[in-house]
């Protein structure tokens, strides 16, 4: 296992190996709306959040950021931010997660700090296998496991693809991403993965809390 300086909430989220994990975009919800839709989440089980806002300003995503810091960690849960390390290190969030595309995890990692984690995208084996070597990165996505209408996601890995990654060693925690549904989650479940990240399935929820209260039933009901 890498060892890195310790992060409580990352570390408690990390040993956590039934985990619920919101990717959370504003969208064009206030910001009270916003702020109540993830912590409705939150209260149903989420246990990390990352903020997704990818056609804002890094300027402009100070505020949002430092109410979805503010809130997270009244409940003890860690916040992560895509792509925008600045963003990330202004408003002392937990981590980074990076695209295959982005500054690389050791940049990331060295401007973050020692006790904030950066994540990274993969979405082949070959990938896995680097970022499993990469002593940066410190948690990894792995999909899409089905078909999304993320853009850039690429094509659907499947749940046998998602068995390979996580056989390839446990040196890193996993969390399968793309498309998961409450229906096709026994699938991912199958597989060995009990960690997933997901972001329409509780977004676009009327309730959020019970979608997440359901999510993370089936989480820990099968691990």
């Amino acid at each position: 296992m890498k060892q890195s300086p310790l992060n409580s909430l990352m570390d408690q989220a990390f040993a956590n190996t039934s985990s619920l994990y919101l990717i959370a975009s504003q969208g064009n919800r206030s910001l009270s709306a916003y702020l109540a839709h993830v912590e409705a989440a939150i209260l149903g089980g989420v246990d990390l959040v990352q903020m997704r806002e990818k056609e804002r300003v890094p300027q402009d995503l100070l505020v949002l950021g430092e109410e979805l810091v503010a809130l997270c960690h009244s409940y003890h849960v860690p916040l992560i931010v895509n792509d925008l390390v600045q963003v990330a290190a202004a408003i002392q969030a937990d981590g980074v997660h990076l695209g295959q595309d982005d500054m690389s995890p050791k940049e990331a990692a060295q401007f973050m700090g020692p006790t904030r984690k950066v994540g990274w995208s993969t979405h082949s084996l070959d990938q896995v296998g680097l970022a499993i070597r990469n002593e940066a990165v410190a948690m990894v996505g792995f999909g899409p496991i089905f078909a999304t209408q993320t853009k850039d996601a690429g094509p659907a890995l499947g749940p046998r693809l998602l068995q390979k990654a996580l056989d390839l060693g446990d040196s890193l925690p996993l969390w399968a991403i793309g498309g998961i549904s409450l229906d096709n989650l026994p699938q991912v479940l199958g597989s060995g993965c009990h960690r997933i990240a997901v972001s329409s399935l509780i977004m676009e929820a009327k309730n959020p809390q019970e979608i997440a209260q359901r999510a993370k039933s089936l989480l820990a009901s099968s691990s």
